[in-house]
């Protein structure tokens, strides 16, 4: 049992290494009593333990580190290192276990090392730590790559509503019991027992939490690299009269230098830095009619650009748009 002082603070380092996290503390009726950040395993205890005893709370933990110490939630963008699969069924959550196992056999043979815990209730969290993911479409990429893998696998319990915002994800704190059950978020051995109660925990020094040789990784980002290329218009609205001629969706090169470092210019393109990612050495580049980054893998068009990556609203990415025509 994790039970000790040290093995809680052990099993926090092992699941959540490093870095920032956002706590929540709801109670039952659904108000936020915590909403705060913490930066070490010895804080995440404190705070859990002090609410702990007071009475039936929930207790939520972000997946990822963020860099945002501020109060907004949820983040918009962050860094993904580590990505939950969340395995329900209220039916019969024990034909959560067949689908574990088979997840967790394709992930250990490519050398990746998860936890699955109990998530207090009736079903399963599968933790799996993944080489550093950061791209304005990586929750996307992330669904696809689950979807198709579920396809696959005839895996019928996956949690279709939460495995596409994992960059604001946050789960039950492991570790917690759950309020309504009283039933302990822990890890477990899920080859143990065919049914979810009926499953051994595994003791502190056993876990691991490493990733693997890259593959979930690049299929990943394959998932970015591989969605259709195109130029989506708006919708028709007061918005869209503001441009009163044929629209030039080809204007990137001189969108782009208005928001961000412009470049240098090599020929028919401009190589930048990438501003979706710390890249130290400029990785990207941007032509008339798109941004590309070699880098991350991101590529998209001007009206995507402004309306979903830049802050613009529609009436507003129009606006500029057509101070740019020619």
């Amino acid at each position: 049992m994790i039970t000790s002082y040290q093995n809680i603070i052990n099993f926090y380092d092992t699941i959540y290494p490093g870095g920032s996290y956002r706590y929540f503390i709801i109670d039952m009726g659904g108000k936020t009593i915590i909403n705060k950040v913490v930066q070490s395993s010895k804080e995440l205890y404190k705070t859990y333990i002090n609410y702990a005893k007071l009475g039936k709370y929930n207790h939520y933990i972000s997946v990822n580190t963020y860099t945002s110490t501020d109060g907004n939630w949820p983040v918009k963008t962050g860094i993904i290192t580590k990505i939950v699969i969340d395995l329900d069924d209220k039916g019969n959550p024990d034909n959560t276990v067949k689908d574990a196992r088979i997840i967790v056999e394709i992930f250990n043979k490519l050398d990746y090392k998860v936890i699955v815990n109990k998530s207090g209730q009736k079903g399963l969290h599968i933790h799996i730590k993944t080489e550093t993911l950061q791209n304005p479409n990586i929750d996307k990429a992330i669904k696809n790559f689950f979807q198709k893998l579920a396809t696959k696998l005839n895996i019928t319990t996956l949690d279709q509503k939460v495995i596409s915002d994992q960059t604001a994800r946050i789960i039950r704190l492991p570790g917690s019991n759950h309020p309504k059950t009283g039933k302990p978020c822990k890890p477990v051995d899920i080859n143990s027992a065919d049914k979810i109660d009926e499953m051994t925990e595994i003791p502190i020094n056993q876990l691991e939490l490493t990733s693997g040789n890259g593959t979930i990784e690049r299929s990943i980002l394959q998932e970015i690299q591989q969605a259709p290329k195109y130029n989506p218009k708006p919708h028709k609205s007061e918005a869209y009269n503001l441009i009163d001629k044929p629209i030039n969706w080809d204007i990137m090169d001189r969108i782009f230098p208005e928001l961000y470092e412009t470049g240098d210019n090599r020929g028919n393109k401009w190589i930048v830095r990438c501003p979706f990612h710390n890249d130290n050495n400029p990785s990207a580049f941007y032509t008339d009619s798109i941004f590309h980054c070699s880098a991350c893998n991101f590529s998209v068009n001007v009206w995507d650009m402004l309306t979903e990556h830049s802050g613009f609203s529609n009436t507003d990415a129009l606006k500029l748009i057509k101070k740019h025509q020619i």
